[in-house]
């Protein structure tokens, strides 16, 4: 997203209004796919992408144009580690220097961003501690798929009190395991799930283009996902990834394609394949159970 800076004036005006205009008086250029999720209702949001297609910058500009815009609110960031949701916060001095007519932050460092309307942005750790009594009106998760459910499950109680919170959730596509990947396989989470793949594929170990655009929107929108293809990476350099990495990462890495996890005996497509309900239980719970093994508790199992 290349910046110029605009007029004073009109960054303070653009604040009462859309994300896009917020970001277009700074001299933003959002990508198609950012311009979607900016303009999305209150609704959590669920973003799968390949890497490096802006999914940092976009959360550092819904965080500074939210704190911006509420003033005595809170946004937290929570990231596998520390140091990654350090860097987010890291990116809201840049969406700072864009906005020339406004005071500097109160509070200045590499783990919270204070303005001077008495919004706060936090970079949460990567862990339990700092997440409970907390009230939290943005709350954004990145790399969400390499974050520990436990983790999860501590962070949106933190928005239980506010009306219409902001929930984002962006992620690489990593393994197939844990809350993010649940809910993005199975549509659960009240999540709007939006896809941004790289525009290319791999045949016979060389990289060619993938579908047609509006095939490929196609095919994921009757799963209730928006699909938008990623300018980056570059065929070139995908040529040169594949010199680098087994096809599985760069499927991985750039395609959207979860993996299953490493060291896992069995594929998560054999374990789904093992649920039918073609084959009858060898337990019939409505029959009646023989007092003795009803004793014994062979069958407690069951209940």
């Amino acid at each position: 997203m290349p910046v110029t800076l605009a007029p004073p004036d009109s960054l303070v005006i653009s604040a009462y209004y859309s994300v896009i205009d917020f970001l277009q008086a700074r001299g933003w250029t959002p990508y198609p796919w950012q311009g979607f999720v900016f303009n999305l209702p209150r609704t959590p949001v669920m973003v799968v992408s390949t890497r490096q297609a802006g999914k940092t910058w976009l959360l550092s500009a819904l965080a500074y144009y939210h704190a911006r815009r509420h003033s005595q609110s809170m946004g937290a960031v929570v990231c596998p580690d520390q140091d990654k949701a350090k860097r987010v916060i890291e990116r809201v001095e840049v969406q700072k220097i864009a906005d020339t007519g406004s005071p500097p932050f109160l509070t200045d460092n590499s783990e919270e961003k204070g303005l001077w309307n008495g919004s706060i942005i936090v970079a949460l750790p990567g862990t339990l501690k700092g997440m409970v009594s907390r009230t939290v009106n943005f709350l954004a998760f990145d790399e969400a798929n390499l974050v520990p459910r436990m983790l999860y499950g501590a962070a949106t109680p933190t928005q239980a009190a506010v009306l219409e919170p902001w929930t984002y959730a962006t992620s690489s596509a990593w393994w197939k395991s844990g809350w993010f990947w649940d809910d993005w396989d199975k549509g659960t989470g009240g999540w709007t799930r939006v896809l941004v793949r790289a525009k290319w594929d791999i045949v016979g170990r060389k990289i060619v283009p993938y579908l047609p655009e509006a095939e490929f929107k196609a095919i994921w929108a009757r799963k209730g996902i928006h699909a938008f293809y990623s300018d980056t990476p570059t065929k070139e350099y995908l040529e040169l990834e594949l010199t680098r990495h087994p096809e599985n990462t760069i499927r991985q890495q750039y395609f959207c394609e979860f993996q299953d996890v490493q060291g896992a005996v069995f594929s998560d497509e054999w374990i789904t394949a093992a649920f039918t309900s073609a084959v009858k239980p060898l337990h019939d719970k409505a029959a009646p159970i023989d007092k003795t093994v009803k004793k014994l508790g062979v069958l407690d199992a069951f209940k």
